[in-house]
């Protein structure tokens, strides 16, 4: 009997710790489930331009940016990228946007098991390129070409007088667009310009083709002047350091009107108006030599020029050495080989990379 109560008080023990037990489990409150919750939109857009914005987001777990992502990139950096739970301020820093597409990427965040992805998209460059920027037709007119690569909704606008000559033919969409424009003939003996805008419809963003149409090709006549040297300056100080200055593609009407010698001396004030040579100037001695160009256009099937100035790619010039150096050698130099020779040119053009 006392057998039978010592087994009996046994079991209500152990059910008691049991019940015991399963109450403090039934009492304690289960541990919340991880989460990620992103305060603001899921998707950031970052203008072209370099720059910063912040994400911001709390979770209850300890966190990380998963860095293989971030480090496919080289344009996006976040800071920081693990720590602890609470409420937390992601920084996304880009570099300048200079392509011509939009660029995005996924910025996955991690806290245990649950994942949240924050879309960050950089705006494209927004262009306009021309190819190229100028254009020169002959006074018989004809249609020029014009090759813009764009991104952007454009319009063209040719204005002002320029549309009474200049009128688009229609365009052709590619990965680039192939521009068309009819250029009417012209009479008159002095040049004319035009511009063809094309221009973004959505902002100010634009680019300027120029029109340089030539008039009719005049042919020099009076040679008389050929050769002719010019004193525009003697040195006052020292022994003089030699300078010559003279044109190309400058007809006998040019020498007649002031206008080469106006040149020579707006070449020679600009190559004083820089220093140090500005403060030197007293050193030097400066000529002019006049050269009569049988016409004033270039590269023109039957058109010829004094010095056969050409125009390479970019802005590269070149002409006949030989023929600078037996002009230039008419001036009183003291030693051809250490004297400085500037050809001014009778064009409107960007160029000068020269090598004679």
């Amino acid at each position: 009997m006392k057998s039978l109560f010592h087994c009996f008080a046994y079991v209500f023990l152990s059910l008691l710790f049991i019940c015991f037990n399963s109450c403090n489990i039934l009492d304690k409150e289960p541990e919340p489930l991880p989460e990620i919750i992103i305060i603001g939109a899921d998707e950031i857009v970052m203008p072209e331009s370099a720059g910063q914005q912040e994400i911001m987001f709390t979770t209850n777990r300890p966190w990380s940016v998963a860095a293989t992502e971030i480090s496919a990139v080289k344009w996006l950096t976040v800071s920081p990228t693990s720590g602890q739970e609470g409420n937390i301020t992601l920084v996304i820093t880009t570099r300048a946007n200079n392509t011509y597409d939009n660029r995005s990427i996924g910025i996955i965040i991690t806290a245990d098991t649950v994942d949240k992805v924050i879309s960050v998209v950089q705006k494209q460059k927004d262009a306009l390129i021309l190819s190229p920027n100028i254009r020169e037709v002959t006074n018989e007119g004809g249609t020029i070409d014009l090759e813009l690569k764009t991104n952007l909704d454009y319009e063209v606008i040719i204005p002002g007088k320029s549309k009474e000559w200049v009128s688009q033919i229609q365009s052709r969409a590619l990965d680039t667009y192939n521009l068309q424009f009819t250029i009417a003939a012209y009479d008159k003996p002095e040049e004319r310009e035009g511009l063809i805008v094309i221009k973004d419809r959505n902002s100010i963003l634009a680019d300027t083709l120029f029109v340089i149409q030539t008039g009719v090709f005049y042919e020099s006549e009076d040679y008389s002047k050929d050769g002719n040297v010019i004193t525009l300056q003697s040195a006052s100080r020292g022994k003089g350091i030699d300078l010559v200055f003279m044109g190309d593609g400058f007809t006998d009407k040019d020498i007649a009107s002031g206008k080469y010698n106006d040149y020579m001396h707006r070449a020679m004030e600009h190559f004083f108006s820089i220093e140090p040579i500005k403060s030197h100037r007293d050193y030097f001695n400066v000529y002019s030599i006049t050269i009569v160009s049988p016409n004033n256009v270039y590269e023109y099937n039957g058109t010829e020029t004094a010095l056969d100035v050409k125009f390479g790619e970019s802005t590269h010039i070149e002409g006949n050495h030989t023929k600078c150096v037996e002009y230039a050698s008419n001036a009183p130099v003291q030693d051809i080989n250490k004297t400085l020779v500037t050809v001014v040119i009778n064009h409107n053009v960007w160029a000068g990379t020269t090598y004679w």
